[in-house]
Parts: structure tokens; C-alpha cells; sequence
């Protein structure tokens, strides 16, 4: 997920996801880390003028928009687990593990990534079985 590129309801999810902790690791971020972070990635506005407007370094500023990009990212990987398997009790198909393969290379997601997506499902898949789908998409 390119950050420069979220929506605004994107946004508020990682920002929720972050002010709570929990499954995301890392501290519990304060409404002003997210205000920097919204400047900065939603606004669009340059670090030195948020970080003047904050009373923060510019340094800082980077930081949080590099902080709030593995949020980003660590979320999507939750979302896409939760999709993946919103009934746990169910088991995973061989044809519904392909197409999801399928899907998530489609949406960008790497292959460490699909095996993280999988294994937070409890499900293993192999860095082979999934190259394998990915040159199936090529063709």
C-alpha cells in the first residue's frame, strides 16, 4: 500500500489500528503522532512546515511518515488475513488457496508477504507454490 496514494478511509483505519496497539506491533501511537502523520501523508504538506507547525524536527516528521508506512503495511497484511479466512473453523481449499495466491499478486503483494497472509490464517504455503501461480500469471 503506497501511502501517498491511501484514502482517506484507508487513513483512518491505519490510524486506528495504530492509537490502539494491539495486533500491530509497536507502542500505542498519540492523536498528535497521527496529526503529523495526516499532514504529512494525507495533506500532502511539505515536513518542514508541518514540523514547524508541530514544534517538531523535520527529522521527526520523516520519521513518523516511515513509522506510519510499515503501519500501513502491517494492516494490510491484517485485512487481508481477515478476508482470507473469516471463518477460521474452516479449512482452507486447494482452489481457494490458488486464487487467492492469484489475487493477492494481482494486488501487489510480495511473496514473503502471501506467506505471512497465509500463515496468520494457520495455513502454510510454499515460496514455490506461490512463484509457481505467479508464472502461471505471466503466461
Amino acid at each position: 500500500m503506497d501511502i501517498m496514494d491511501m484514502s482517506a478511509t484507508d487513513f483512518n483505519k491505519v490510524a486506528k489500528m495504530a492509537m490502539q496497539g494491539g495486533s500491530i506491533s509497536g507502542r500505542k501511537w498519540s492523536r498528535r503522532t497521527v496529526d503529523i502523520a495526516r499532514a504529512v501523508v494525507l495533506e500532502g504538506k511539505p515536513a518542514t512546515e508541518v514540523a514547524k507547525k508541530f514544534g517538531v524536527t523535520s527529522e521527526y516528521v520523516y520519521n513518523v511518515r516511515r513509522r506510519f508506512r510499515l503501519k500501513a503495511q502491517a494492516c494490510r497484511l491484517e485485512i487481508a488475513a481477515a478476508e482470507l479466512r473469516p471463518d477460521k473453523a474452516k479449512k482452507i481449499t486447494p482452489s481457494k488457496q490458488r486464487a487467492q495466491i492469484k489475487r493477492f499478486l494481482r494486488d501487489g503483494f510480495t511473496v514473503p508477504e502471501i506467506k505471512h497472509v497465509f500463515l496468520a490464517c494457520g495455513t502454510r504455503v510454499s515460496t514455490a507454490e506461490i512463484k509457481g501461480v505467479a508464472a502461471e500469471i505471466k503466461k
